[in-house]
């Protein structure tokens, strides 16, 4: 498994504290997968997690996971959980979806740390998760993928992936959509995206 493959590699360099072996042994991890990027994503999707969360506000809603441990339950809103680096036992990446009318909604796309910086990020990992989100689609016959753009440049992350603007909200978050129909594709007006959005809400 690629997690496991590592390169022998003289160095140098001379470690004084367990601090810098933790940053150097993270350094040289992201040397490694950086290297072997495809077989780390097809490795990586073998790890996939489906979890029904059952309380809290994503209560029936689905979790999907990539790491090599199973989440035993969804705590996004209860505390960060152990960073999710590099070497970890638990998530590298997830997101929570659940079917509404003709689409899929899905919230809470992650990579590595969900609540700030992660040396995950860059890898490709975000886009696995999407492309999971459209076999999920494609798998249930929906139509479309829904999901809110937080401020801060992801946007133009989704947009590369297909993604449309529907609408922005006040704070600046903009509700985007990916068309698993590509008839349905060929409705949507840009001009009065909410007439597509009423389609979609139909069961």
């Amino acid at each position: 498994m690629v997690f496991k493959k590592t390169k022998k590699k003289v160095t140098t360099r001379r470690i004084r504290k367990s601090q810098d072996l933790s940053l150097f042994a993270i350094q040289e991890a992201r040397r490694i997968l950086e290297e072997r990027n495809e077989e780390f994503l097809r490795e990586l999707k073998k790890t996939l997690h489906e979890t029904l969360v059952t309380y809290g506000p994503r209560k029936g809603w689905t979790l999907i996971s990539l790491g090599p441990k199973k989440q035993g339950r969804f705590n996004l809103y209860h505390g960060p959980e152990i960073a999710k680096e590099i070497g970890s036992k638990h998530t590298i990446g997830a997101f929570t979806c659940k079917r509404f009318g003709t689409s899929l909604s899905i919230s809470e796309l992650y990579v590595g740390n969900f609540l700030g910086t992660s040396n995950l990020r860059g890898l490709g990992i975000a886009r696995l998760l999407i492309d999971i989100s459209k076999e999920i689609a494609q798998k249930r016959g929906l139509k479309a993928i829904r999901l809110t753009a937080i401020p801060g440049g992801v946007e133009q992350m989704y947009a590369k992936m297909g993604f449309k603007t529907l609408y922005s909200s006040k704070d600046g978050s903009k509700h985007m959509i990916y068309f698993v129909d590509p008839e349905l594709e060929k409705q949507f007006d840009p001009q009065n995206p909410m007439k597509i959005f009423d389609e979609l809400l139909k069961a």
